[in-house]
């Protein structure tokens, strides 16, 4: 679940689909791949550090013209959010994308324009 789920609502997107292909990879690595969600593509195939994650979130919010300058990795949901409607999305276009209810908690919370 996502931090925001509200119980009983199950968003379209499934992000990690429990696959055979999924079940043949873990069943085949199990034993022999770090515990983590995130794994190093390089020797010595470690997870991977919160300060790497964070990088590769910054240089991801870059690629999609995001100013980074005005945000931190831990605020791509306000930094999107805020992007949205900075290129002329509409409030109810920006509430369905981000799975909310109230244009409030876009205000309150997200909207940095």
């Amino acid at each position: 679940l996502e931090k925001t789920a509200r119980p009983g609502h199950v968003r379209s997107e499934h992000y990690l689909m429990k696959t055979e292909p999924h079940r043949i990879y873990f069943a085949a690595a199990e034993g022999h791949r770090p515990n983590g969600l995130f794994i190093a593509n390089n020797k010595p195939y470690q997870s991977v550090l919160p300060s790497t994650l964070a990088k590769w979130m910054l240089r991801m919010m870059s690629a999609a013209g995001i100013d980074i300058s005005l945000y931190k990795a831990h605020s791509s949901r306000c930094a999107s959010a805020t992007d949205l409607k900075k290129r002329g999305f509409s409030l109810g276009q920006i509430l369905q994308k981000a799975d909310w209810t109230q244009a409030k908690t876009f205000r309150t919370f997200y909207d940095r324009s």
